[in-house]
C-alpha cells in the first residue's frame, strides 16, 4: 500500500502532462516542471517508446520475414486450406512477442543509456525527463500510440495492441502535422502549447523562480505559501515542505 501511494505521489504530476487530466485543473509551468521521479518517469518513457519502435520493426520487419519462411516451407503434402490463416496467425503471434520483450526490456536498457552509456547525474535526468514533457508534439503522438494500443488491447490482447499502437503512431503524426493547424484538441495537443504561456527553459529555473516568489511571500506575508509550492527535488536544494 505504501509503495502504490508512493508511486501515485512520484507520478502524479507526469500523469496530469501525459493525460491532460483532470479537465478542471489548471496546467500551469511549475506543474509541468514538476519532476519526482526521474529514473521511474524516464523507465515509462523507454517503455512507450520501446513498444512503439517495436510494433513498427515487428509490423513492417517482422511480419513479412516471418510470413515470408513459413510460406517457403510449405510443401504440396502440408499444405491444407487453412495453412495461410494458420501463418498468419503464427505471425500475429510473433508480432505480439515482439512487443511484450521489448516492454519488458525496456525499463532495464532505460538504466544502462542514462546510468552507464551518458552517465547523467540524478539532476541531469531530471532536466531530460522535463525536456521530453515539454516536446508536446512528441507527447501527442504517444498519446494517440496508447490510446489506440489500449483499444487494439482490450480487442485481441497484444497482437492487436500491435496493430492499435502503430494505427495510433500514424494518426498521432496526422494530427501533429495536419489537424493541429486547424482543428487542435487541447487534450490530444497539450493544453499548454495550446496557451502559449511561457515555460522555465530547465529545472533550475523553475526552482529559482520558486525561491524568489517564496522569498516575497514570506515577506509580504510572514508565512511560506501553500498553494504554488512545487517539489522540485536537486542534490543541493531542498523542497519546501508544507
Amino acid at each position: 500500500m505504501w509503495l502504490l501511494n508512493r508511486i501515485q505521489q512520484d507520478l502524479s504530476s507526469w500523469a496530469h502532462n501525459f493525460f491532460q487530466t483532470p479537465l478542471w485543473i489548471k496546467h500551469t509551468p511549475e506543474d509541468l516542471a514538476d519532476v519526482r521521479n526521474p529514473r521511474l518517469e524516464y523507465s515509462i518513457y523507454w517503455i512507450i517508446k520501446s513498444a512503439e519502435v517495436s510494433s513498427v520493426i515487428s509490423g513492417l520487419i517482422v511480419h513479412p520475414i516471418y510470413r515470408y519462411y513459413m510460406i517457403q516451407k510449405l510443401t504440396p503434402e502440408t499444405t491444407t486450406n487453412n495453412s495461410h490463416k494458420k501463418i498468419r496467425n503464427a505471425c500475429r503471434r510473433m508480432q505480439g512477442r515482439c512487443l511484450i520483450g521489448a516492454i519488458c526490456i525496456a525499463p532495464l536498457l532505460s538504466v544502462i543509456y542514462s546510468e552507464y552509456i551518458r552517465k547523467w547525474t540524478e539532476n541531469e535526468l531530471r532536466n531530460h525527463c522535463y525536456y521530453i514533457r515539454k516536446d508536446f508534439k512528441n507527447l501527442s503522438v504517444d498519446r494517440f500510440s496508447m490510446a489506440f494500443g489500449v483499444v487494439g488491447w482490450y480487442w485481441k490482447r497484444f497482437q492487436g495492441a500491435v496493430d492499435g499502437i502503430n494505427l495510433g503512431i500514424a494518426a498521432g503524426i496526422f494530427n501533429v502535422n495536419i489537424m493541429s493547424k486547424f482543428n487542435p484538441i487541447p487534450d490530444l495537443q497539450g493544453r499548454l502549447e495550446l496557451t502559449k504561456e511561457p515555460l522555465y527553459e530547465n529545472i533550475e529555473d523553475a526552482i529559482a523562480h520558486k525561491d524568489r516568489f517564496t522569498k516575497a511571500w514570506v515577506e509580504n506575508h510572514g508565512e511560506l505559501p501553500t498553494n504554488r509550492k512545487i517539489s522540485l527535488k536537486l542534490d543541493d536544494m531542498t523542497s519546501i515542505e508544507k
